[in-house]
């Protein structure tokens, strides 16, 4: 098989192909400036039997997925997606690669995520970061990068969204505190400590460096830091540290236990009194050091290359993409369930007492007590007709995603219509549904709280509906009669000025209905509709 990996990261491109090279695949890389146009053309030219994405990287966006969505539609070649950003952002990263496009099989590198993808009909494997011995070897310290214990990491908001903040607090805030010899080098480090629950001093943030000087930190440290983001995978920089012979000491965490042994390997440490003695032993007993970084190296160069992640994936690409090239009907998959989303057909919102339509691009929910009562309400269509026939429904859920943070919790009271005639070809007359619920809207706990959907049950609901053969469903927002209030969502329109104004996945933060079914034989057909419009 001829493989194209698309791809321009450095940290990508310098690591994944050597898994390549040992096993002896063609592979392409392209150009870091490539084109959309320029992709079909090399497509055309190369024809790879298997198109590789990675990673978060420019690369990913509908014009370049057009392309490889149609070159794999006229050839039967194969779309493979590693996905590098679970489980913290499969949601609305994982999910938009998903739908836009649209890979025959995921690879993932945190173990439960698998899962999440299933559910969706595509196969996925668990599949985690690894070494290139190449690049994560044995190298002489050097003076500019010598220090007692190092911390190689970036700081970005999702630092304080995630369990990461959990690790800096076991890991790093104890020896700032008993005043280490410690250097963290990365980006963001001098306005992200100002944003974090401990102090850091301005001498030991050394500021960024390149991706291949990363392993001379390694070398140069007698001990690293090796943060997580969370405690079911393990990140990049954990390979790499280790594979470089680098004494790694990191959190105790189910997935760090999953390929390690603690005290053979590596170091693991569960609060931060623990990391301060061990940090106190190890600066004392050189050879202790010596003798775990070694073992540590020695397990990932003989078991975690890189040339042990691409065997594993040509072994699965192969047989799907001979399924696929036969015209295979179906993959078997593992999940006992599939899952559907459908995405509002159509928003509206009308201002009371007089009904007049609002333009708001959002979906305004608002009702004000006073002299004057003013309030808006919103509503929304779904198409049910997509509702595939033959299944047992298992749950459904509305998702609705807040625009605005409420100023206090706030009740809003759903009720549903519904209509046999489908939204998309025609202008339904709505029947009131018996169902009716009122749900507190409480304040997020996450500085992005328009990541946190605001979830409605609506599984008995649903399931009647689609037994009844009902094509549309219709919901209507607003705030209890005895109440006051303001809750805005987001609605189909991006809005312009927000903190998702011009995000490539805005799609992922539309209203929509999810809806899981049983997977009874554990199989799904090539055009399951795992995305509705």
């Amino acid at each position: 098989m001829k493989w194209y990996y698309l791809e321009n990261i450095p940290n990508y491109v310098h690591t994944v192909p050597s898994g390549f090279k040992e096993n002896r695949v063609p592979l392409f890389i392209p150009k870091p400036d490539l084109t959309p146009r320029g992709l079909v053309d090399e497509l055309n030219r190369y024809k790879p039997d298997v198109i590789l994405t990675n990673g978060w990287t420019p690369f990913h966006r509908e014009p370049y997925f057009r392309a490889i969505r149609q070159y794999c539609e006229e050839t039967r070649s194969l779309h493979v997606f590693w996905s590098t950003e679970d489980p913290l952002h499969t949601d609305y990263w994982g999910m938009y690669i998903l739908e836009t496009g649209q890979p025959d099989v995921v690879f993932t590198h945190a173990f439960h995520a698998p899962q999440m993808y299933q559910e969706r009909g595509v196969p996925s494997y668990y599949l985690p970061f690894a070494c290139n011995p190449r690049i994560h070897r044995t190298l002489p310290p050097l003076p500019e990068y010598q220090t007692d214990i190092s911390l190689v990491a970036n700081f970005s908001n999702a630092t304080l969204d995630s369990w990461r903040i959990n690790s800096l607090q076991i890991l790093l805030e104890p020896l700032l505190r008993e005043k280490f010899s410690v250097s963290i080098w990365g980006k963001g480090w001098e306005r992200g400590k100002q944003l974090l629950p401990f102090s850091i001093p301005d001498h030991v943030i050394r500021g960024p460096i390149p991706y291949d000087r990363v392993p001379h930190v390694y070398a140069s440290s007698k001990m690293v830091l090796g943060i997580q983001n969370h405690a079911e995978l393990l990140t990049r920089r954990t390979w790499e540290c280790i594979g470089t012979g680098g004494l790694l000491i990191t959190n105790h965490t189910p997935a760090v236990l999953r390929h390690f042994q603690p005290h053979l390997h590596l170091l693991t440490s569960r609060r931060g009194e623990e990391t301060r003695e061990l940090a106190h032993f190890l600066l004392q007993n050189q050879k202790t050091r010596q003798k775990i970084a070694t073992h540590g190296q020695q397990w990932v160069h003989q078991n975690h290359r890189y040339a042990h992640r691409i065997r594993k994936m040509l072994d699965i690409a192969s047989e799907m993409l001979q399924v696929k090239r036969n015209k295979g009907k179906y993959y078997k998959v593992p999940s006992p369930f599939l899952r559907q989303e459908i995405r509002t057909h159509s928003t509206f919102s009308s201002l009371l007492p007089h009904g007049e339509l609002s333009k708001n691009p959002y979906l305004p929910v608002r009702r004000k007590q006073g002299n004057r009562t003013r309030e808006i309400r919103s509503g929304l269509l779904f198409s049910l007709a997509s509702c595939p026939d033959g299944l047992d429904l298992h749950q459904a859920r509305l998702k609705l995603f807040l625009a605005v943070c409420p100023a206090k919790i706030t009740k809003i009271t759903c009720r549903f219509f519904s209509c046999c005639e489908d939204p998309v070809h025609s202008t339904p007359s709505l029947t009131l549904e018996k169902e009716e619920q009122t749900i507190a809207i409480n304040l997020p706990n996450r500085k992005k709280f328009y990541q946190e959907p605001v979830i409605i049950s609506v599984t008995s609901l649903i399931r009647r509906l689609i037994r009844q053969r009902i094509k549309t469903l219709g919901v209507y927002l607003y705030i209890p009669v005895h109440d006051h209030g303001s809750v805005q969502f987001l609605g189909r329109q991006q809005p312009k000025t927000h903190a998702l104004s011009g995000v490539i996945y805005y799609q992922r933060f539309v209203p929509r209905l999810e809806i899981t079914y049983r997977n009874k034989t554990h199989s799904f057909l090539p055009d399951w509709p795992r995305f509705v419009e």
